[in-house]
C-alpha cells in the first residue's frame, strides 16, 4: 500500500525506491485528500506499477496534479472511489480500515482519509493533513493506543491535539516535512505536547528515509541518526540544530500486554521470557 505520493517532483525518486525494493505490485493506492503534496507523484505510481484499487478521501479538486492522478487511474481502468465505512480490509497478514470517510469540510485537509493499519500486536495511525476538529470526531475508544503516528499536518499548530495525542499516546510519532520548508513544520507546540507524552518524535528533515519494520512482535526503526526524542530545538526556526549523518537501527520488544517495551539487551527481556 502506499499512501499518498508526495509533490510532481518527486515522482521519479518515488518509482526508483519502489523499484529498488523489487516492488512490482501495489495492492492499493491510498490518496488522503486532492493537495499537490500528497497527489502530485501518484499518477507516476500508477503508470509504473500493477495497481489493485485506489481509493481516495471525499471531495476534489480542479489543479492540474488531482487531475493527471484521476485520469492515470481511469487510463488504467481503476476507478477511486471513497472505501466504504466500517469496512475492513486485509494486507499481507495485518488488517486496515479507514476513518473520516464521510467529511464534508471546506478545509480540504479535514477531508483527509485516516488510516489505521494493524500488524499483530502493533497499530500504525496514518492521519494524513487531519487537523484537530477530525481527530476529535474520531472514536478514540475504538483506535485505542497506537505503536506508530504519522503526525497529521506535517506537525503543524492545527493537528495533534493533547486529548488526541493523549488518547492514542504513540509510542512512536513520523513527521514528514522538508528541511528549512517555508511553513515551519513541524510547529514547537506539536512537538511540545508529544514529547509531553513521551512520544519518540522522528522526522524526515533532520532524520532522512525513515524505516519501520513490524513483524507482529518487534518493531525495527532504521533511518539516519538525527534529532527525536526530547532533542534540543532551534527556537528560531523550530529545527534541531546539530544532526548527526550515522545510520542508527533499533529494535524493540513489546510485552504481550501491549503495556511495555524493552531494547535489546535490556536485563528485563529475559526476565520477561522475551524471545531476542
Amino acid at each position: 500500500m502506499i499512501i499518498d505520493g508526495a509533490d510532481n517532483n518527486d515522482e521519479k525518486m518515488l518509482v526508483e525506491y519502489l523499484k529498488k525494493l523489487n516492488i512490482k505490485d501495489i495492492d492499493y493506492v491510498v490518496l488522503t485528500h486532492p493537495d499537490a503534496d500528497h497527489c502530485g507523484g501518484l499518477d507516476s505510481i500508477i503508470n509504473n506499477f500493477n495497481i489493485g484499487k485506489v481509493f481516495i478521501g471525499n471531495g476534489d479538486a480542479e489543479t492540474k496534479v488531482y487531475k493527471d492522478f484521476v485520469q492515470a487511474a481511469i487510463d488504467k481502468k481503476l476507478m477511486p472511489s471513497i472505501p466504504l465505512q466500517d469496512k475492513t480490509f486485509t494486507l499481507g497478514v495485518g488488517t486496515f480500515k479507514f476513518y473520516n470517510q464521510k467529511s464534508k469540510s471546506d478545509d480540504i485537509n479535514d477531508n483527509s482519509l485516516v488510516t489505521e493499519y494493524t500488524n499483530g500486536s502493533h497499530k500504525f495511525l496514518f492521519m494524513g493533513d487531519a487537523g484537530k476538529d477530525v481527530e476529535a470526531d474520531l472514536p478514540l475508544n475504538e483506535i485505542g493506543k497506537v505503536d506508530v503516528l504519522k503526525v497529521g499536518h506535517h506537525g503543524s499548530k492545527t493537528s495533534s491535539s493533547e486529548s488526541f495525542i493523549k488518547a492514542v499516546s504513540p509510542r512512536y510519532s513520523v513527521i514528514c516535512c522538508g528541511k528549512d520548508n517555508k511553513y515551519g513544520h513541524p510547529h514547537q507546540k506539536s512537538l511540545d505536547t508529544l514529547n509531553k507524552y513521551q512520544s519518540e518524535i522522528y522526522r524526515t528533515d533532520t532524520n532522512g528515509n525513515i524505516v519501520f519494520t513490524s513483524n507482529g512482535e518487534d518493531i525495527e526503526i532504521n533511518c539516519t541518526d538525527g534529532a527525536y526524542a526530547a532533542a534540543p530545538v532551534d527556537a528560531d526556526s523550530n529545527r534541531d540544530s546539530s544532526p548527526t549523518a550515522d545510520n542508527i537501527s533499533k529494535v524493540v520488544y513489546l510485552t504481550k500486554a501491549g503495556e511495555k517495551y524493552h531494547a535489546l539487551g535490556c536485563s528485563y527481556l529475559k526476565k520477561g521470557k522475551i524471545k531476542t
